[in-house]
C-alpha cells in the first residue's frame, strides 16, 4: 500500500485499509501528520479502551490472533507510549 503524496487534506485520497496492519499503518501516518503533546487519556476513555479490548481479545477466529499480532508489532516498533 503506498502513501500518498503530502497526506492530509491538500494531498491525494488513499484507500481504505482492508487489514488491521493497513488500519495501524494508516493510523501512523495520521499521527505523525499532526504531532501534538500527548495528555493523558480521560479515565472513562481508558475504561472504554480496556473493555472494548478484553471483548475483542475474547472472541474466537482468526481476527483475536490478528489483533494480537498487531498489538505485538505496535509495542515492538517503538510507538506505544
Amino acid at each position: 500500500m503506498a502513501a500518498a503524496a503530502g497526506g492530509g487534506a491538500g494531498g491525494g485520497r488513499r484507500e481504505p485499509p482492508h487489514t488491521l496492519q493497513g488500519l495501524l499503518e494508516m493510523a501512523v501516518v495520521a499521527g505523525e501528520a499532526q504531532p501534538e503533546p500527548r495528555q493523558p487519556m480521560a479515565e472513562e476513555r481508558q475504561q472504554w479502551l480496556r473493555e472494548a479490548m478484553s471483548q475483542a481479545l475474547s472472541g474466537p477466529g482468526s481476527s483475536r490472533a490478528e489483533l494480537q499480532r498487531c498489538l505485538r508489532l505496535l509495542a515492538h516498533s517503538g510507538l506505544a507510549p
